[in-house]
This record gives structure tokens, C-alpha cells and sequence, in this order.
């Protein structure tokens, strides 16, 4: 058997850093071939190498009918048995697989109505074989467009060998000194991509808040920026304009994640719009309590209270609360955080989960239908029914691929 697995791109997000995990369990199940296509390039790439697998570049992103049948030459010339799309940004790989009569796999992370769903994307649901949701309240959330269409939740999985302690070589101290922060201070962090869904400017608030009442704590920004980002800059001003350059940190991206959730004493993850974060589950695979936002699967993650703190959206002061409970009440959060270890879903389980759900998956034909004519392409809704185009702008609120840095 032949999987071909389609990613947006190779970057250290969430999304990716997923997929990887499953494909590199996947890898060691005999008789199982496994390709990966990515439409950017990325740090990830090398992670695929290293356990022999040689990701294709071809920035496919765009859902118009020069990719789609960039897409279909890809999957004739890989002949795989089946296809598994990454993310909404990658539904031609559910649009290719089907115009070559292979079973599709869609891998949904995104939450809804937060993006913006288009025609598109309900064809990408319709064409599927299996829906992928890391979250019951996903699942919840797109049932009304379900109708017909295998679902499964697999919670995502995390290698639980690599985040714990005992997985780090260096001490706490060596770690500190390494990235030039004091050895007398707690870290708070927050982890993930810059930007404004991910709300680093609440936890910027608070930690300016916390400082103002002590001054035995730094807060690290972990995660990916662009010096020209809007957002960053923003950020970067306040920070700078609060003098705050040494207790307010931009650590930007690592790869040695492990190594932050080591020194860190606390997570905060204020986001506005998260299905189900990986950098929760990995600091509670971490054993660190976890403030995060009480929106989509979330709840599902953490125990409020027990292992962490659910908070509401966009509310800083309740951050900055929270913050300063858990480092008061360490010791309290940290033995809730050995009974609740147990409950975090092992990368090995997940991706038994995901194979076994797959393994026996095969093509049907569907009311629903997608055909590359000469110089157009068609979507057949239902018989008698169809439309066509000659150029397709569907309505995406992101970035085109080909623009992303």
C-alpha cells in the first residue's frame, strides 16, 4: 500500500509538525510506502529526510486548473493508493485524488466559521472519502455539512519520549544561560506563530500588568515573526515603548522546542482561535500547566482548575489572574498535572488510530463530482446539475501560498 500525503508547507507550525508525527509512525509499518508532497519548503523537510522520505516542493496552493492537474500528474506518476490532504489550504489534493478515482483523506485542523468557508471547501467535503478532525467540537461545529461523509476524531498525538524531562540532556541552568536568561527568574511563555489569531498582544498586557506588582518573573514569545509584520511591529513598540526589552522577550522560532517547555514554568496560550493547539497537549506531555482561552476543543485539553486554566476570549486581566495563580499555587497544579498525564493521547496511539481507520478506505463514486475538461474545469453538484469555470477565486481569507515568507 501507498499513501501520498499532501502538506500546505513545511514551516514549525502546528499542522505540519502533526502530520510528521503520524507519517514517521506510519513509516515503520512494513510493506507501507509513504510520499509527501508540501507546497513550500520549510525546516520540516529535513526532519522527513532523516527518516528517509524525500518531500516534493510544488506550490500547488492556489485552487486553479493549472495546480489541480499539476496535482493529477503528481498522483499518476506516484501511484499511490490513497490520498491524504493537510489542512483546508490543501483541498486540490481532494479534488485531484478524485478526478484519478482514489479514495481522499481531508485533514481538517481549521476551526469555522473563523475562516472563511467557500464553495470550494463544501466540494472538498462532499469529494472526501474520510474527514480527520483532532476534536469532537470540530466535529460538532461541521456536522451541518457532513451529511454522507465518514468522520473520525483522532486527538492529535504527541511523543511523549521527547517531551519530558528526562528527554532533555541539558540542565534547566545550561538551558538558561544558552539563551542569556536569568537563573533566578520563572518563564512564562507562549508558544506558536505570531500573529493576531494567536494574541500575543493579551499576553503582552498581562506580563506588563504582572510587572508592575513583581519582579520574579520573564515572559518569552516563542514562535515564528516577520520583521515586516503589521502585527510584530506592533508588538515589538509596545515593548520597547514600556522598556520592557529584557522581561518581555521575542525568543522567535526554535526547533528545540523541548528545551523552552523545559525551562518554562508555565504555558499561556490567549489564543482567539484554536481547534486543538499542539503546544497545549505538548506542555502537558511536559507536565506544565497550562493557561489557554475556553473556545473550540480547547476545554477538551485541559482539566480547568486541575492541570490548568480556562480563561474567556480576549480578556487580559483574567490572564494576568491566572498567571499569578498558578505560579502562587505551583505546587497544587503540578500534582494535579501527574494525574492528568495519563490522559494525554500518545503519538503511537494516534497514529494506530489513523491507520486503522485508512488502511481498508476505498474510492466511491459520488452525487457529487469534479472533471477537468480541456480549458475548464466542472463540479457536478448533482445529476442534471453542475458548474463550471474557467477561472476559479474562491473566497480565502489567507495569503495565496506563493505569498507566504
Amino acid at each position: 500500500m501507498k499513501i501520498l500525503f499532501i502538506s500546505n508547507y513545511l514551516y514549525l507550525d502546528g499542522p505540519p509538525i502533526a502530520l510528521f508525527r503520524i507519517v514517521r509512525e506510519l513509516a515503520k509499518i512494513s510493506g507501507l510506502e509513504i510520499a509527501v508532497l508540501s507546497y513550500l519548503d520549510g525546516s520540516i523537510k529535513k526532519w522527513y529526510e532523516n527518516i528517509g522520505i524525500s518531500p516534493i516542493i510544488a506550490n500547488c496552493y492556489e485552487p486553479i486548473i493549472e495546480n489541480i492537474n499539476s496535482l493529477v500528474k503528481t498522483i499518476k506518476e506516484e501511484k499511490p493508493d490513497l490520498v491524504v490532504s493537510n489542512m483546508l489550504d490543501t483541498i486540490n489534493g481532494c479534488f485531484a485524488a478524485n478526478i484519478c478515482n482514489l479514495p481522499s483523506v481531508l485533514y481538517v485542523h481549521e476551526d469555522w466559521p473563523a475562516i472563511n468557508f467557500s464553495t470550494l471547501h463544501l466540494f472538498a467535503y462532499k469529494l472526501s472519502d474520510l474527514i480527520v478532525f483532532p476534536s469532537k467540537y470540530q466535529l460538532d461545529v461541521y456536522k451541518p455539512l457532513l451529511d454522507g461523509v465518514k468522520t473520525k476524531v483522532i486527538t492529535n498525538g504527541i511523543p511523549l519520549s521527547e517531551f519530558s524531562a528526562a528527554s532533555i540532556k541539558q540542565s534547566k541552568e545550561e538551558i538558561k544561560n544558552k539563551y542569556k536568561l536569568p537563573l533566578d527568574k520563572k518563564i512564562v511563555s507562549t508558544i506558536g506563530l505570531v500573529c493576531n489569531r494567536k494574541r500575543q498582544d493579551l499576553f503582552i498586557f498581562a506580563a506588563h500588568e504582572i510587572l508592575k506588582l513583581r519582579d520574579d518573573i520573564i515572559f518569552l514569545i516563542v514562535g515564528r515573526y516577520h520583521e515586516d509584520d503589521n502585527y510584530y511591529k506592533l508588538l515589538k513598540k509596545y515593548v520597547q515603548t514600556g522598556g520592557l526589552e529584557n522581561k518581555i522577550i521575542f525568543a522567535g522560532e526554535k526547533e528545540a522546542i523541548g528545551e523552552i517547555y523545559h525551562i518554562s514554568d508555565l504555558i499561556a496560550h490567549p489564543t482567539s482561535n484554536d481547534v486543538s493547539p499542539l503546544a497545549i497537549s505538548e506542555a502537558l506531555a511536559f507536565k506544565k500547566p497550562v493557561i489557554a482561552t475556553s473556545i473550540d476543543g480547547i476545554p477538551e485539553l485541559i482539566e480547568n482548575g486541575q492541570n490548568g486554566l480556562l480563561i474567556e476570549q480576549n480578556n487580559s486581566q483574567q490572564l494576568k489572574e491566572g498567571i499569578i495563580k498558578i505560579i502562587d499555587n505551583y505546587l497544587f497544579f503540578q500534582n494535579n498535572l501527574e494525574r492528568t498525564h495519563k490522559e494525554i493521547q500518545n503519538i503511537t496511539t494516534a497514529s494506530s488510530d489513523f491507520f486503522d481507520v485508512i488502511k481498508n478506505l476505498k474510492f466511491k463514486k459520488k452525487e457529487f463530482d469534479v472533471k477537468m475538461l480541456k480549458d475548464e474545469i466542472e463540479f457536478t453538484v448533482k445529476k442534471g446539475f453542475s458548474l463550471k469555470f474557467k477561472e476559479i477565486t474562491p473566497l480565502i481569507v489567507r495569503k495565496p501560498a506563493s505569498k507566504f515568507k
